[in-house]
């Protein structure tokens, strides 16, 4: 084989070696695939975010409704409380009554039977 027809093929075959190395340019199929998968993964982020923030208001909201049970439940013990007191009050004031009511019906029964003192 002559030196020519060497030098040529080896020149093809380098040639034909540095196209196969090089990378094509993305079609507009993969330009668009590529959008596509970006678009993606930034919905999935929001509505990852989104979650987030319903999750926090959802305990902010039971937190809050926590707060207003507990200040519920004290309103309703002071107020028991309270109406325990007065109840109490009103049965010693009843006994006392009852008390001098007995003393004052004793002290009838003893001026109705003592003969009068001229």
């Amino acid at each position: 084989m002559s030196t020519r027809k060497i030098l040529l093929s080896l020149t093809a075959l380098i040639a034909a070696a540095g196209l196969a190395a090089c990378k094509p340019e993305p079609g507009a199929g993969e330009k668009a695939g590529k959008a596509i998968d970006k678009a993606a993964e930034t919905a999935v982020k929001k509505v990852e975010e989104a979650g987030k923030a319903v999750e926090k208001a959802a305990e902010t909201a039971a937190d809050k409704t926590g707060q207003a049970v507990d200040a519920a439940g004290k309103a309703a013990s002071d107020a028991a409380s309270a109406a325990g007191q007065k109840v109490d009050a009103a049965a010693k004031a009843t006994t006392d009554a009852a008390q001098k009511t007995s003393q004052a019906v004793d002290e009838a029964k003893k001026a109705a039977t003592e003969p009068a003192k001229k």
